[in-house]
């Protein structure tokens, strides 16, 4: 039976997903799900490298072991400091977020 992908679920999975994972590069990662969809984006300071793209997929692929119904997909997108990054919409959930100075 699949696992519901509900608010608490999502988050956890993530976060337990993102350990080990997140290099000096990594601003943000923000998720955003559906009944039939997990996407997780990962947002880079810089040229985001192959470690980076190789490590965001491992992570993407640990949530979707957890949610066996759901399609994961992960983009990693750069978005050099100090562009702010903030959720487009109000179902895109900040994971993580990396403390950087204020301007």
């Amino acid at each position: 039976m699949a696992r519901v992908a509900d608010y608490q679920s999502v988050i956890t999975s993530t976060c337990r997903a993102l350990r080990g994972a997140v290099s000096s590069h990594l601003r943000s990662v923000q998720v955003e799900w559906n009944d039939h969809q997990i996407d997780i984006y990962c947002f880079f300071d810089g040229p985001i490298s192959e470690d980076d793209e190789e490590d965001m997929g491992v992570a993407a692929s640990e949530v979707a072991a957890d949610f066996s119904g759901h399609m994961v997909d992960e983009h990693c997108i750069r978005a050099d400091y100090p562009e702010r990054i903030i959720p487009t919409n109000n179902d895109r959930h900040i994971v993580f977020l990396r403390k950087e100075a204020s301007s």
